[in-house]
C-alpha cells in the first residue's frame, strides 16, 4: 500500500486502533516521505499515544523500547519532531543526488543495528521491521550486491555474524525456527534451523519483539559454529554447525531455582571460540552467575538427573551436567534493563555493568573477577563501554549518564584517567559554538583502538583523544551534519541526527572508521592530524584529563612514545628550516641583482615571478633584516610597476578564472572538519593564510 493511496483524501477518523495500525504497518519503507507526509497530516495520529508509538516505529525504524520516553508529548511537538526528521531526509537525498558526498550512503530506513567486520572489509546492516539486510563495502560504502529481503512473516533479525567459514551471515529468529542465511561470493545459501519440541520444550525464541522484552542472543560459538540462545528464560542453548544447519549440541542451563521457585533471566551468551559461556541473573538473589559449556549435548546425564528428582520427595538443587560448570558468582543487584557487556576474545576478559555504578571484570580462564572503582562524582549510572582490540596494552571506556569517559586498564583494573566531554561536546552541530546551558552532554557511543578514542555525543559532535594519555586530538563534524540546522524542541532539548553506531579499524594506522547517523551511513580516515597540527594538537591540549595511576609498562610506551615524536619533530623542522632558508636566500638574491637596473621595470637584473613578488612581499612583512625599511615604499613602486607591466604585455587578451565550484549550492565550507576553536594556529598556518590572502588580491588586481 503506497502512500499516496493514505493521502489526505483517506478518512482516518473513526477507524479502530488496531487497523491504524496495521495500515501503519503495511506502507512501503520506499516511499518514506510521502509516509511522513502523510502522518503528519493526520491529526488523529499526533494525538493517540497509542498510533503515534506504532507508527513512529514504523516511519523512524526504531523500537519502543528504544524510545521509552515516548507518551504524553504535545501535538505540536510530534508534528515538529517528524518536520526535522523529514528536513533530514529531504537534505540527505539532495546530497546523495548531487553526488558530492561520496562517503555517504543513505539506507531505506534509519539504522539501529549495524555491524562492521574489519577483517573481511564489509559492513552489514539489519532493518529489523522491513526485513532488509544490506552487506557493504568499508572503504566505499557501496553495497556488495541489492539489499536482501527476508520478509517480516518470519520474525525479525536479532542478530548479525561473521567467521572463517563464510565472510556474511544473519540469524533471523521466529517463534521456534532459526533462519540463517549464508552469503558467498556468488551463491546464497539458507538455512533453516528448526527447534523440535523435544528439544525445547514448545519454548518459542522470541516471545514479542515489539515490547521491552530482551532479544535473542547470537554469538559465534565453538569451531566456526553458531550459538543460539532462548531467552524466554527456559534456558535451553543451542550450537548449530554455520555449514548445514546441523544441530551439534544443545543444554539446559538451570534458569529457575527448583528450591525456592525464583525465576531468573539469560542475560548474554558470549564465546571464546573454544567454548560457549552463558550469563544467568537471580534477581531474588541478587547474583549474577557465569556459566561454561563445550557446545556438546548431554543427553545421558539429563536423563539421569531427570530419574533422580523425580525419586526425591522434597525438591533438590538441580545438578549441573558434566560439560556446564559454574565458573564465577557476583554478587549485585539485577536489572535485565540496565546491564551492559562486552568480552575480549585474546585476554578472556568479560566485562559486565549490572546497574547504578558497578562495573565488573571476569577472567574467563581462571574464574576470578575484579570490580573497577568508577569515580562517583555525582554519577548517576553508566550509558556505553567498550575496550580496545588489536592492541598489546588493552583499555576499557566506561562511559557515564553525565559525559564522563573512565578510562581503566584492561589486564590490571587500574584507573588511568578521566575524560569531561562537557568540555568538547556540548556544542551545537556545524556551528562551532558551546551551548550555554547546564544540561549535561549525552554520550551516544564510544570505541577504541591502539591509538585513538573516539566518542560521539548527544549533538552528533566527533571527539578523538589519545587512548594513551587521554588529550585531545580532534573534533569535527560528521558529513551528514553539515548545513543540518540545530534547534530545541518543545522540552529544551537538542536535537539533531542521532549516530546510533560507530566502528574503527582496530588495526590500520590511518585510523578508518565507519558511523551510522539518522539517514546516513558514511566513513571517516585519517583522524589522527598529521605534522604541525598533531604538534598543535598536543600543545592545545592543556589537559583536562586526569593522568593517574598508569603501569609501569603504560609509562614507558608514552615516554618512547613522545621521545620518537620530538625525534621526527625536530627532524622535519631542521628539513623546513633548511627549505626555508634556501627559498629565503633565493628570492633576496634575484630581488639584489633586480636593484641595480630600473627600479621600474626590473630590468637589471633576472626578474622576479608573480609568485616570488609575492613571496618576497610576505617576506618583508616579516622579517626586517632582509630588507631595510627604508626600501620598503621603493618596492611597493616596483611591484605596481610590474604588475602594470604584464597586464600592458597581454593586449587584449581577456583573462578569466575557472568558476569554483563549490558542490551544491548554498553549501557551507568544509571547514567543519576541523573545530577550530580548540587549536591555536601557529606560523606555518599564518604564513599559509597571508599567501593565500596576496595571491587572492593579485588575481582581482588581474581582471
Amino acid at each position: 500500500m503506497s502512500g499516496t493511496v493514505l493521502g489526505t483524501r483517506a478518512p482516518v477518523l473513526g477507524l479502530p486502533q488496531e487497523v491504524f495500525a496495521e495500515i501503519c504497518s503495511s506502507l512501503d519503507v520506499a516511499s518514506l516521505e510521502n509516509l511522513v507526509l502523510v502522518c503528519q497530516q493526520w491529526t488523529e495520529w499526533m494525538k493517540d499515544d497509542f498510533v503515534w508509538r506504532t507508527c513512529f516505529q514504523r516511519v523512524f525504524g526504531v523500537s519502543e523500547g528504544e524510545f521509552g520516553w515516548m507518551g504524553g508529548e504535545s501535538t505540536s511537538w510530534r508534528r515538529e519532531y517528524c518536520d526535522r526528521m523529514l528536513t533530514l531526509y529531504r537534505w540527505s537525498r539532495k546530497r546523495a543526488a548531487a553526488n558530492r558526498t561520496s562517503v555517504c550512503y543513505r539506507p531505506r530506513e534509519t539504522v539501529t543495528n549495524m555491524r562492521c567486520y574489519w577483517d573481511h572489509g564489509i559492513g552489514m546492516i539489519a532493518y529489523p521491521h522491513s526485513g532488509l539486510l544490506t552487506v557493504f563495502d568499508l572503504s566505499t560504502l557501496k553495497a556488495h550486491k541489492p539489499s536482501i529481503h527476508i520478509g517480516r512473516s518470519m520474525g525479525p533479525i536479532v542478530g548479525l555474524i561473521c567467521s572463517s567459514m563464510s565472510p556474511y551471515g544473519f540469524l533471523h529468529a521466529t517463534d521456534a525456527n532459526l533462519d540463517v542465511l549464508l552469503l558467498s561470493n556468488s551463491c546464497k545459501k539458507r538455512v533453516t534451523m528448526k527447534f523440535a519440541t523435544s528439544q525445547v520444550h514448545e519454548a518459542p525464541i522470541v516471545q514479542c519483539w515489539m515490547t521491552q522484552t530482551a532479544s535473542p542472543k547470537v554469538c559465534q560459538g565453538p569451531d566456526g559454529k553458531i550459538g543460539a540462545l532462548s531467552i524466554d528464560n527456559s534456558g535451553w542453548v543451542a550450537n548449530w554447525e554455520l555449514g548445514g544447519g546441523k544441530l551439534v549440541g544443545k543444554v539446559l542451563v538451570p534458569v529457575s531455582d527448583v528450591t525456592t521457585g525464583h525465576t531468573g533471566l539469560v542475560l548474554d551468551l558470549f564465546s571464546d571460540s573454544k567454548d560457549v559461556y552463558i550469563v544467568v541473573g537471580r534477581p531474588a538473589k541478587q547474583v549474577v552467575e557465569i556459566y561454561k559449556w563445550d557446545g556438546k549435548s548431554a543427553d545421558v546425564i539429563e536423563e539421569a538427573v531427570e530419574e533422580d528428582v523425580s525419586g526425591e520427595t522434597e525438591p533438590q538443587p538441580q545438578r549441573l551436567p558434566p560439560n556446564l560448570s559454574l565458573i564465577t558468582t557476583i554478587s549485585s543487584k539485577v536489572d535485565h534493563l540496565q546491564y551492559l557487556t562486552q568480552f575480549d576474545e585474546k585476554t578472556g576478559k568479560y566485562i559486565i555493568t549490572l546497574g547504578a555504578m558497578n562495573v565488573f571484570i571476569v577472567d574467563t580462564k581462571t574464574g576470578t573477577s575484579s570490580t573497577l572503582k568508577v569515580p562517583s562524582e555525582g554519577e548517576d549510572g553508566i550509558c556505553v563501554i567498550d575496550i580496545t582490540t588489536g592492541s598489546a596494552i588493552k583499555h576499557v571506556a566506561v562511559a557515564t549518564h553525565r559525559g564522563a569517559i573512565h578510562v581503566f586498564n584492561l589486564k590490571s583494573s587500574d584507573f588511568v584517567y578521566t575524560i569531561d566531554m562537557n568540555q568538547y561536546g556540548n556544542v551545537i552541530a556545524g556551528s562551532g559554538t558551546t551551548v550555554s546551558d547546564s544540561q549535561q552532554v549525552s554520550i551516544g557511543t564510544v570505541a577504541l583502538n591502539a591509538a585513538v578514542l573516539v566518542t560521539v555525543t548527544d549533538s552528533s559532535i566527533i571527539s578523538v583523544f589519545d587512548v594513551l594519555s587521554g588529550s585531545h586530538l580532534r573534533t569535527f563534524v560528521p558529513e551528514s551534519h553539515r548545513g543540518f540546522k540545530q534547534n530545541r524542541d518543545a522540552f529544551g532539548t537538542r536535537w539533531s541526527p542521532l549516530c546510533t553506531d560507530l566502528s574503527i579499524d582496530p588495526v590500520s594506522t590511518s585510523h578508518r572508521g565507519v558511523m551510522a547517523c539518522g539517514v546516513c551511513i558514511e566513513s571517516f580516515e585519517q583522524i589522527l592530524p598529521d605534522g604541525n597540527s598533531r604538534r598543535q594538537a598536543k600543545r592545545s591540549s592543556k589537559k583536562k584529563t586526569i593522568a593517574r595511576g598508569l603501569s609501569q609498562a603504560e609509562m614507558l610506551s608514552i615516554q618512547r612514545a613522545e621521545i620518537n615524536d620530538q625525534i621526527s619533530t625536530g627532524v622535519e623542522k631542521i628539513e623546513e628550516d633548511k627549505q626555508e632558508e634556501e627559498k629565503r636566500e633565493k628570492i633576496v638574491q634575484k630581488y639584489n641583482g633586480s636593484r641595480s637596473g630600473s627600479m621600474g621595470s626590473f630590468s637589471g637584473g633576472e626578474r622576479l615571478s608573480e609568485e616570488e613578488q609575492l613571496k618576497l612581499a610576505l617576506l618583508m612583512s616579516q622579517d626586517t633584516n632582509v630588507i631595510r625599511e627604508d626600501e620598503e615604499e621603493a618596492l611597493a613602486r616596483a611591484l605596481e610597476a610590474s604588475l602594470l607591466e604584464a597586464q600592458s604585455s597581454a593586449g587584449n587578451e581577456s583573462f578569466s578564472e575557472e568558476p569554483y565550484v563549490n558542490g551544491d549550492e548554498g553549501d557551507e565550507e568544509d571547514y567543519y572538519d576541523d573545530y577550530q576553536g580548540d587549536y591555536e594556529e601557529d606560523d606555518e598556518d599564518l604564513k599559509y593564510a597571508l599567501e593565500l590572502s596576496l595571491a587572492e588580491e593579485a588575481s582581482r588586481n588581474h581582471q
